[in-house]
């Protein structure tokens, strides 16, 4: 990337108004979109499916395709820039909610699944704007103001989905689409761009598809165990951490 594309990505940076308390509030707001699905959700499978045995695999397999995107997410960000992504994610996780609003019963499934895929992206996205935008010192005081701004939509959330699902079906879908709404508004307010380490087209990004080629390759068990244990590294992006991280 060129000088001046470098000195606009640290100009962002600079501009950001991230810090301990705007990320713990970003992760009240996801908390909350959450949080009031977490408990209407399996009812809804339930009465969708049909029986408890098909709802776990159904279950099972969004569980998969969760694990799926996470391994993947740190490679599709070397193409797509990461607010984009973390927008992205957001955006799949309200139309999650639409999808229940709207679709009905059947549709439940897709609903929960596109939630998954949607969570499992925010949280890696959230990990890295977190590694660049908060000093290492204040690691511990930011877990600390996240459980607490987190702490009471987790405490409520799942009784006041359910309570609100006895009022009125759509009632939790339009609170969760709405926090969500929220969370979008103010991940665009704090302006974090893309954070100051991400750079498009980077190769030293997660290349998950490594780790399954590797466990087959016919190379000798001791060359193998390298190339997991490097694939591995790989998915946390850790090359992209700041310095003081990988001290």
């Amino acid at each position: 990337m060129s000088a001046p594309d470098d000195r606009s990505e640290q100009d962002r940076a600079g501009r950001a108004r991230a810090g301990v308390r705007q990320f713990a509030l970003l992760a009240a707001l996801e908390a909350t979109s959450r949080s009031v699905l977490i408990s209407v959700y399996p009812i809804l499978m339930y009465r969708s499916l049909g029986d408890a045995k098909t709802v776990s695999e159904v279950y099972f397999a969004i569980g998969v395709t969760a694990l799926a995107a996470a391994l993947m997410t740190p490679w599709i960000g070397r193409f797509v820039p990461r607010r984009f992504l973390y927008t992205g994610a957001g955006a799949l996780m309200f139309a999650a909610s639409m999808v229940g609003l709207f679709g009905g019963l059947a549709f439940i499934p897709f609903a929960v699944a596109m939630n998954a895929v949607a969570l499992v992206v925010l949280t890696i996205n959230l990990s890295a704007y977190l590694m660049d935008f908060i000093e290492r010192t204040a690691m511990g005081r930011n877990e600390a103001m996240r459980l607490v701004y987190s702490g009471l939509p987790w405490s409520v959330g799942p009784y006041l989905g359910v309570w609100l699902m006895d009022r009125h079906p759509t009632a939790p879908f339009l609170l969760s689409a709405a926090a969500g709404a929220a969370q979008m508004a103010w991940f665009w307010y704090l302006r974090l761009g893309d954070g100051k380490g991400h750079r498009l087209g980077d190769e030293t990004a997660g290349q998950p598809v490594r780790l399954p080629a590797a466990l087959l390759s016919p190379a000798p068990a001791g060359r193998r165990v390298d190339i997991c244990r490097d694939a591995i590294g790989r998915l946390g992006d850790l090359h992209d951490l700041p310095a003081d991280f990988r001290r």
